[in-house]
């Protein structure tokens, strides 16, 4: 077989001698079949027992990764569904997180209405105050002018003409 190779490599080297891009393929390819008598050549030198037995060796090694490999493959196969899991589990924090911050702002609106009714009832609260002071004083000065006037009883006209008087001078 090597000698018929060797025939089929000579016819075609002078192919290999064109220069044209597509030929240049053809010639790696014949280099190449040039080459596999050698090859034989070397397979037949080396003792093929030990070549099958160093074979079965990687073999064997190789079975418990093939095993593992199946094992790796189960767990991806089984992602996807899990990885759905997530998302749903994720999409529905989401919807949460979103009715959550809808619940917050709306509590925050009531709570600054709150605080503009405090603000004011405080107000109201002064101004009240306020009025509760000033009907007091009145009342205080209604009682002591007509305790004035019931023990002054006649003098008291003139009492009042002269704190008229006197009121008349503090204003000006």
């Amino acid at each position: 077989m090597s000698g018929s190779i060797t025939e089929l490599t000579n016819a075609m080297a002078p192919l290999s001698i064109l220069d044209a891009s597509g030929l240049k393929a053809i010639g790696s390819a014949v280099n190449a079949i040039g080459k596999i008598p050698g090859l034989t050549d070397k397979l037949k030198a080396t003792d093929l027992d030990s070549f099958a037995s160093s074979c079965q060796k990687i073999s064997a090694a190789l079975t418990p990764l093939a095993s593992q490999l199946d094992k790796v493959g189960n767990a991806f196969a089984k992602l996807p569904p899990q990885l759905s899991k997530v998302v749903t589990q994720a999409n529905r924090v989401t919807a949460a997180n979103e009715k959550q911050r809808k619940s917050y702002l709306s509590l925050s609106n009531q709570m600054n209405g709150f605080m503009r009714n405090m603000a004011k009832l405080v107000s109201l609260k002064a101004i009240a105050e306020y009025l509760g002071n000033a009907v007091a004083k009145f009342n205080d000065f209604y009682e002591a002018t007509d305790l004035f006037h019931n023990a002054m009883g006649n003098l008291s006209g003139e009492a009042d003409t002269l704190i008229s008087k006197m009121l008349g001078l503090a204003w000006c």
